[in-house]
C-alpha cells in the first residue's frame, strides 16, 4: 500500500484516534508517541514507526518503535534517522526520503530490512525541536503534500503534549527549588489567583498558605496603586507576550499593611486558560538597608558618624541659598584640635581616634537645632549656624566651642587635656560660595593657631594676605632645609656667681635668600604645623652636637654643654632616642654634654608616654631641661615622676625679680623648688645687672640673657670662650 493511495478519510480518523490516544497516554512523551505511532501505522499500513530523541543536537534512538515483524526490523532500532531533517539548522518541515538506497549507513540498514522510503516529522514544543517521529515503508513513493499535512497534524499532537509536560515539569522543579531556597515562590493561574504559596512566602508576607490559596494575589501582596498594572502583566503573559518576563524590582505589601521592596523573577508556564505564572520573590529590605548605610558612609565620617566635608559643603550651599534676601547671617566655625599630631603619635592611631570621638560627642552637645556639626577630616571639625543675628553672636558661639575643651577628655581611663583653635567666618547680605565661606573660616582658624592656639579668631580680609604669606613660608622653608639655608646661633649660659661660660643654647636662624636672616618666630610656627619640624630639628641637633664636640678640641680644659630645643613632634617620633644616640656617636660628643630642652606643654600631653621616652634618653646619659618653666601646668608630682635635670625659669618671672619681694616671690619659689628636688635652675632672659644681683641673692646657679650676650654666630664663639668671664652690661652701657 502506498502513502499516496491512503484515503484522506482514513488519515483523518487516524488523526482523531492519535489525538485521543496521545491525551490519554500523556504522562510521558514516550507514552504519547507510542500511541500516535500505533494509530498511524495501523491506519496507513506503514511497516515501521519509531521515536528518536534529540539530545544536545544529536539524534538518539529510543525504545519506542512499532513494526509488524520485530525480528526483521530489529537492527534498525539502533540506528539514527534516515532522512534529512537537520535540527541544528532549525529544520521544521517534514522530510521525505523517496529512496533509502542513497541514505548512507542508516539507509543501508533500512534497505537491508526491505524498507525503501521514509518520512520524518519534527516534534516541537515551545522551546524548539525535542524529538523526531519517523515512518518507513517497503514501497517506493513520491512525496504527497496532502499526506504530509495530515501526518504533521497527527505528530503535532505530540508537540503539544511535550510542551505541556515540560511546563508541568518546570513548575514542579521551580516549586522544589523554591522550597529549598530562601526566596518566596508564588504561582498564580491565568486569573491571577494563587495556586501555590511556599513557606518562605508565608514568612515574607505574613499570610499562611491556607489563607492565600484561591485568593487573588493582588489582594494579598500587591499595593492598591499597583493592582491594575499587575492585572495587565498577567494578561500579557497568558497571551504569550514575553516582555514583562524577567527580573524586576517592585514594592510588595505585608499583611500588616507595611510596604517593602522586593525583587521578582517571573515566567509563564502554559498559555491562556491552562496557564500558570510562576515567580520567585526576594525581600530587598536588608539590601536597601545596607545600600542606605553605604550611601550614608559616602557623606558621613565613619569614625564619628558626623557629616563629612562633602555633605557639609552641600549643606552650606543650601543654607546660603535659603539665606539670600533674608534677615540674619550664616556663620561657619572651623575648630582644629591643637597639636593633635603629637597626641596621635604618643597614643597611637587608636588612642587618637578615641579622642576624636570624645571631641565629637562634646561638640555635638552644644549644637543648636538647625545647626550642622561635621568632621572635616583629621582633627578638624566645623559647625554651620543659620540665622545668626550678628558677628558678636557668632563670636560667642566660638568662645563656647573653645571653652568646651577646658575639661579634660577621658581616653584609655586617663584624662587627656587638649585645646582647640577656632576660626569664624560670617556672611550676611553679600553673596558668597560655600567654598569661599569654608576657606575664610579655615584661614581664621590658622590665624588663631599663629596667635597662640586655644582661642578663636573672626575672619577679615587682611587674613588672606597672611595666609598666603604663611603658605609661601612653608614652601620656602622646605627648600631652605634641603638647600642648607639654616644657621645656628649660640647664646651663652653662665655661672651667675662668676660669669664663667658653662655652655650654650643653640638657636636656629634662617638665611632666607630674599628676606635675609629670619628669627625663629618667622618660621618655627609654620614648621610645627607641618612635618618640617622633624628634619629642621634633626639638622639643629646634628649641627649643635658637631659644634660642641669641636669645643672639646679647642678648649679641652672646659666642660661645655650645649642645649637644644626639642619639639613635641620630635619627641613623639618612634625610635627618636636611637636617632639621638646615633647623632652623638657620629659627632663624638659625650652624652652628659647634651641638654635637651622640652616645654611644659609637651610634658603635659601624655605624661606616661613622655616619661618612657625621657627615660630612654636618660639611659643614654643625656640631660633633660624643662624650658619656660612656670608658664604651663606642671605640678610637683610630675616633677617627681619625670626624669628631669634642669628647670629653666621663664623670662616673665625674671622681668620683675629686682622690683621687690612680691615680684621676686615666684622666682624665689622656683629656685627653692629646684634645690629641694636637686635640680639645676637656669634663669632665662636676664637683661639688667639688678636682676643678676637679685638672682645671686636667691642662689640661682645659672643664667642667660642679653645682659651677658645676644645669640652669636659660630664664628664669634672662639672670642667668647677665650674670655675668663662675661662681665655683662645693662642696656645702653
Amino acid at each position: 500500500m502506498t502513502l499516496r493511495a491512503i484515503d484522506a478519510v482514513v488519515w483523518l480518523g487516524a488523526l482523531r484516534g492519535a489525538a485521543t490516544a496521545a491525551t490519554a497516554a500523556g504522562a510521558t512523551l514516550e507514552g504519547a508517541a507510542e500511541a500516535v505511532i500505533d494509530e498511524v501505522c495501523v491506519a496507513s499500513g506503514w511497516s515501521v514507526g519509531r521515536l528518536l530523541h534529540l539530545i544536545n543536537g544529536e539524534v538518539e534512538p529510543t525504545a519506542v518503535w512499532r513494526t509488524v515483524d520485530a525480528d526483521r526490523f530489529r537492527p534498525l532500532s539502533a540506528v539514527g534517522a534516515t532522512t534529512g531533517v537537520d535540527p541544528a539548522a532549525g529544520g521544521l518541515a517534514p522530510a521525505w526520503t523517496a529512496d533509502l538506497a542513497g541514505a548512507g549507513a542508516v539507509g543501508a540498514a533500512a534497505a537491508a530490512a526491505g524498507l525503501r522510503s521514509a518520512v520524518t516529522f519534527p516534534v516541537m514544543d515551545g522551546g524548539g525541536i525535542v524529538a523526531l517521529v519517523e515512518f518507513l515503508s517497503d514501497q517506493l513513493d513520491r512525496p504527497d503534500e496532502a499526506v504530509l499535512d495530515v501526518a504533521s497534524a497527527v505528530v503535532g499532537q505530540l508537540g503539544s503534549v511535550a510542551d505541556r509536560l515540560r511546563s508541568v515539569a518546570a513548575e514542579v522543579d521551580a516549586r522544589h527549588l523554591a522550597d529549598l531556597s530562601h526566596d518566596a515562590f508564588i504561582a498564580v493561574d491565568h486569573r491571577g489567583v494563587i495556586v501555590h504559596w511556599n513557606p518562605e512566602a508565608e514568612t515574607m508576607f505574613g499570610w499562611s498558605s491556607a489563607e492565600t490559596i484561591g485568593r487573588p494575589l493582588s489582594e494579598v501582596a500587591v499595593p492598591a496603586r499597583q493592582r491594575q498594572a499587575f492585572a495587565d502583566v498577567v494578561g500579557r503573559l497568558m497571551t504569550g507576550e514575553r516582555a514583562p518576563v524577567g527580573r524586576q524590582e517592585l514594592t510588595a505589601l505585608h499583611r500588616s499593611g507595611a510596604e517593602f521592596p522586593v525583587e521578582v523573577t517571573v515566567w509563564a508556564v502554559g498559555r491562556n486558560g491552562s496557564g500558570r505564572i510562576c515567580g520567585f520573590v526576594r525581600d530587598l529590605s536588608e539590601r536597601r538597608r545596607i545600600e542606605g548605610q553605604l550611601a550614608s558612609q559616602v557623606v558621613h565620617d565613619r569614625l564619628t558618624g558626623l557629616p563629612n566635608r562633602a555633605l557639609l559643603g552641600d549643606r552650606i550651599a543650601h543654607t546660603l541659598a535659603r539665606a539670600a534676601g533674608r534677615v540674619g547671617a550664616v556663620a561657619l566655625l572651623v575648630a582644629d584640635v591643637d597639636r593633635f599630631k603629637v597626641v596621635n603619635e604618643s597614643l597611637g592611631h587608636e588612642g587618637g581616634d578615641r579622642l576624636l570621638v570624645a571631641v565629637a560627642e562634646r561638640l555635638t552637645a552644644m549644637v543648636h537645632p538647625g545647626g550642622t556639626l561635621a568632621r572635616m577630616g583629621g582633627d578638624e571639625f566645623a559647625l554651620l549656624c543659620e540665622d545668626v543675628g550678628t558677628g558678636e553672636e557668632a563670636a560667642g558661639i566660638a568662645a563656647r566651642m573653645v571653652e568646651a575643651f577646658e575639661k579634660p577628655f577621658r581616653v584609655y581611663d586617663a584624662d587627656m587635656s587638649v585645646t582647640a583653635s577656632v576660626g569664624v567666618a560670617v556672611v550676611d547680605h553679600e553673596r558668597l560660595s560655600a567654598e569661599l565661606l569654608l576657606r575664610n573660616a579655615e584661614v581664621a582658624m590658622y590665624r588663631a593657631k599663629d596667635r597662640g592656639r586655644d582661642r578663636h579668631e573672626m575672619f577679615d580680609e587682611s587674613m588672606l594676605a597672611h595666609a598666603s604669606e604663611r603658605l609661601s613660608v612653608e614652601n620656602d622653608l622646605r627648600r631652605g632645609i634641603s638647600q642648607g639655608q639654616l644657621r645656628l646661633y649660640y647664646q651663652p649660659i653662665v655661672h651667675i656667681d662668676s660669669g664663667v661660660i658653662a655652655g650654650f643654647e643653640a638657636l636656629v636662624r634662617w638665611q632666607h635668600p630674599l628676606r635675609g636672616l629670619l628669627p625663629p618666630l618667622e618660621f618655627i610656627p609654620a614648621a610645627e604645623e607641618t612635618d618640617l619640624i622633624v628634619p629642621l630639628g634633626r639638622y639643629v641637633l646634628q649641627e649643635a652636637c658637631r659644634q660642641a664636640a669641636s669645643w672639646q678640641t679647642t678648649h679641652p680644659a672646659e666642660v661645655l654643654r650645649v642645649s637644644v630645643n626639642v619639639s613635641a613632634r620630635q619627641l613623639a617620633q618612634p625610635g627618636w632616642s636611637d636617632e639621638v644616640a646615633q647623632i652623638l656617636a657620629d659627632s663624638g660628643l659625650g652624652p652628659r654634654q647634651l641638654v635637651l630642652e622640652i616645654t611644659e606643654s609637651v610634658l603635659m600631653d601624655d605624661t606616661d608616654a613622655t616619661a618612657l621616652r625621657l627615660e630612654e634618653l636618660r639611659r643614654l646619659g643625656v640631660r633633660i631641661a624643662i624650658d619656660d618653666f612656670g608658664t604651663g601646668y606642671s605640678s610637683l608630682g610630675y616633677l617627681r615622676r619625670l626624669p628631669v635635670d634642669i628647670l629653666k625659669i621663664d623670662k616673665s618671672f625674671i622681668d620683675g625679680v629686682a622690683d621687690g619681694p612680691h615680684e621676686s616671690a615666684l622666682a624665689r619659689a622656683v629656685v627653692k623648688l629646684a634645690s629641694t628636688l636637686r635640680l639645676e635652675a637656669v634663669a632665662e632672659g636676664i637683661t639688667t645687672r639688678k636682676q643678676l644681683l637679685q638672682l645671686r641673692r636667691l642662689r640661682c646657679p645659672y643664667g642667660q640673657g642679653y645682659f651677658f650676650s645676644r645669640p652669636q654666630p659660630t664664628a664669634a664663639l672662639p672670642a667668647l670662650l677665650d674670655l675668663p668671664a662675661l662681665e655683662g652690661a645693662d642696656p645702653g652701657e
